[in-house]
């Protein structure tokens, strides 16, 4: 792999040190030197970039993404978007991420059972561009909880999995580790969502050593 030389640019290494003017060599995948004088590195057929003077740093990471999120106030509609569609969807918002810097995410909540996974296992193949991603299951709520949009007079079913009790919980946490998710996303809003619950859930995660991560209003 050819080295990567990059000149006149303003390094932000993440250590909390105030940017410098510098250049960095680039070996495969690993930083190979980094100078704070022009001109002190150099390597046999590298590729130099001029940086121009902006900022070269290390990739950011979203800890709270929503890939499979179309850009709408009504989540609602996530459910009434084709998967083939959706799909395609999320295959754009995670270039966009890695596009604007982001080299790995948290997905928070996936919008389709198997979307994000299938989006990670694409990533991590080569198959499609993206940054580093953690998939989530749906979110799982309680009949009448946070992220139960169903509407008695249309057959809508609500973007988020339904289950009621510890049981349902379990059942639904074994179906979305089956398919390969990373994290477990739980609603625990609300009144309905009773303590028992709450237990059966963590013992769940630790147990399938699946990390949760909840929503509450």
């Amino acid at each position: 792999m050819t080295p990567i030389l990059f000149r006149n640019v303003t390094v932000v290494d993440g250590t909390g040190e105030p940017p410098y003017r510098g250049e960095v060599l680039i070996e495969g995948n690993r930083i190979q030197a980094i100078s704070r004088t022009a001109g002190a590195l150099s390597a046999p057929g590298a590729e130099v970039i001029d940086g121009g003077g902006a900022a070269l740093m290390p990739g950011m990471v979203e800890a709270h993404a929503h890939p499979s999120f179309a850009n709408t106030s009504d989540l609602a509609s996530l459910g009434d978007i084709p998967p083939e569609e959706h799909t395609l969807l999320t295959m754009k918002h995670v270039r966009v991420l890695l596009d604007h810097g982001f080299t790995s995410i948290l997905s928070a909540a996936s919008a389709k059972p198997r979307l994000d996974v299938v989006i990670r296992n694409a990533i991590n193949a080569g198959e499609i561009p993206g940054p580093r991603m953690l998939a989530a299951s749906p979110e799982m709520t309680v009949t009448g909880g946070l992220g139960d949009v169903r509407l008695h007079h249309l057959h809508r079913e609500s973007f988020a999995l339904i289950a009621d009790g510890p049981d349902e919980f379990r059942r639904a946490a074994r179906h979305f580790v089956r398919e390969g998710v990373d994290t477990l996303k739980i609603n625990p809003s609300g009144d309905e969502f009773v303590p028992s619950t709450c237990s059966a859930i963590r013992r769940w995660t630790r147990s399938s050593r699946r990390p949760g991560s909840g929503r509450s209003s």
